[in-house]
């Protein structure tokens, strides 16, 4: 799972994401192109939110989880459970977006890792990135190495499903000060 937000969590305002930052695009093109054998995963209003000229996203295969618009150029999937069977094959399969897409697979097994970038900027936005759930740990945070891109800060954070029972679930404040409480 990919995504960028703002303060309050914001990701989006009417169908678009509310600011422009060319670093965090290129991060998120390195990592859903990956090799070449990568699939990305959206809703369709994220696919409608593309570019026409951007459809499909090129080098990685299209998924849009739909319940019957048909995406020319990108597979489409009717349930949670027939993407995740459907993109099993792939080196990685990346959740895009949008809001109700993300609420769907956080709670997924299939899910491992989220990738969240944090703008560290007020927007206006009607579509908000749900609450990381609890079972999930900050495993890298560059909080304290921001960026700085038109006038506005912003770092990635990964966050992995804490599988392992070595490991003590702690609550998200206690994990590291570099992560978000």
């Amino acid at each position: 799972m990919i995504a960028a937000c703002c303060r309050g969590r914001g990701i989006g305002l009417s169908n678009r994401l509310p600011w422009v930052l060319e670093g965090d695009m290129r991060l998120f093109q390195r990592l859903t192109v990956g090799d070449g054998r990568n699939a990305v995963l959206m809703g369709k209003k994220t696919w409608l939110s593309l570019p026409q000229e951007s459809r499909p996203l090129p080098k990685r295969t299209n998924f849009v989880l739909t319940s019957g618009y048909e995406c020319h150029g990108a597979r489409t999937v009717r349930s949670v459970s027939e993407a995740v069977s459907h993109t099993e094959a792939f080196d990685k399969t990346w959740v895009i977006g949008g809001g109700e897409i993300y609420r769907a697979f956080l709670d997924h097994a299939a899910l491992e890792k989220i990738y969240l970038t944090h703008i560290d900027a007020d927007f206006e936005f009607d579509t908000q990135f749900p609450q990381i759930p609890k079972d999930f740990i900050c495993i890298r945070s560059d909080r304290q190495d921001p960026e700085c891109e038109n006038g506005l800060e912003y770092w990635l954070e990964v966050y992995a499903r804490n599988t392992s029972p070595s490991l003590e679930a702690r609550p998200r404040d206690q994990q590291s000060t570099d992560c978000p409480k």
